[in-house]
């Protein structure tokens, strides 16, 4: 599995790759419907299903991934902070607590890869 994102250090101008660019849009419009609708409980639950579904499938792609490269850990590295700030939405949304709870195995997995 390789994920769709690039480390800071190798993106042009920034650009976002085209799988995340687009989740990220989805994302912002569906989120954008679901708090006009939502008390705020169930916003949060809401972001916190999605942000459990993200650390699951990264997760699990790394899990499957064999080959043992190391571009492929930097992005999923880079994705997950990328994941975690949209989340966290600068104090807005999931505590940073709760983030780091969650995703406590699989940053361990990062970090261990990276040594």
């Amino acid at each position: 599995h390789s994920f769709d994102v690039q480390p800071a250090a190798l993106r042009v101008d920034g650009a976002l790759p085209p799988a995340v660019a687009a989740i990220e849009e989805a994302l912002d419009v569906s989120l954008q419907v679901l708090r006009k609708r939502l008390t705020d409980t169930g916003f949060t639950l809401c972001l916190k299903v999605v942000w459990i579904a993200c650390v699951s499938v990264l997760e699990t792609c790394l899990r499957n991934d064999m080959t043992g490269n190391i571009v492929t850990v930097k992005r999923a590295k880079d994705l997950l902070g990328r994941l975690r700030a949209y989340v966290h939405a600068d104090g807005d949304g999931l505590r940073e607590t709760l983030l780091d709870e969650s995703s406590l195995a699989l940053t361990k997995t990062i970090q261990a890869s990276l040594l």
